[in-house]
């Protein structure tokens, strides 16, 4: 049997929020693969950078800790009997579609079913696009930031928006109401700069339109709350 790969310690220092005003800086020691293999990159190096891990060891957007069926992780690795290393990504592109994201619970599992670190696997789930960290709000926002939409102004419409709710790009709001994505184009260039609020397209936006839409969608959550059969059954 070969020897395992080598494994490089390295320290990561960062500053504890807590501790931030008095300049106290924490360490934690992580270790990582260094040979090839189908989770580096083709020189070897971990594909996931330091500033990645310093965002995972901050990691805690209320979706850390949330339980998931640890059943429907276990059906899906036995697909893959005898388990092997090489199917992280089918293994992950499974769990995404079952969940819509990849929960830290089921990459916990993961990680032990495959004897490999959750750093590693984040390393794999961060570096492909197709992977994302937190569940989809109930309202996905995309952004076009494609050329025409970029002339028009797109990126102030970006900026309002993530102040309007609250989050960046990539984030999705702590009530899960909202999502804010950004693409390459929309197919909307003649009424540029666009953005789609589900399956809806908004076009020739201005800053100033940007909470008034934010505020619309929110009224039709409260409005469906209001009408739903349980409270009318009470009145």
């Amino acid at each position: 049997m070969p020897s395992s790969p080598p494994r490089e310690t390295f320290q990561l220092a960062f500053l504890n929020p807590v501790d931030r005003k008095a300049g106290v800086t924490s360490t934690i020691t992580l270790r990582a693969r260094t040979c090839p293999d189908p989770l580096t990159t083709m020189r070897g190096k971990p594909m996931i950078s330091t500033s990645d891990i310093a965002s995972i060891v901050r990691l805690d957007d209320g979706h850390k800790n949330r339980e998931i069926d640890v059943g429907a992780v276990d059906t899906i690795l036995e697909s893959y009997q005898p388990l092997s290393v090489s199917a992280l990504i089918p293994i992950l592109q499974d769990l995404h579609e079952h969940f819509g994201y990849l929960p830290e619970a089921a990459l916990d599992h993961v990680g032990r079913a495959l004897d490999i670190s959750t750093t590693r696997i984040y390393g794999v789930a961060t570096f492909y696009n197709q992977f994302r960290l937190q569940p989809l709000g109930k309202h996905v926002i995309r952004v076009c930031r494609g050329t025409a939409c970029h002339v028009k102004g797109s990126a102030s419409l970006l900026e309002a928006l993530e102040a309007e709710l609250g989050i960046k790009a990539g984030t999705t709001t702590k009530d899960g109401l909202f999502t804010i994505e950004t693409v390459a184009c929309l197919g909307a260039c003649s009424i540029a700069p666009v953005m789609m609020i589900d399956d809806k397209f908004h076009g020739r936006l201005t800053v100033k339109q940007i909470p008034w839409l934010i505020k619309a969608v929110k009224r039709e959550e409260n409005k469906n709350v209001t009408e739903s059969p349980v409270l009318s059954e009470t009145r």
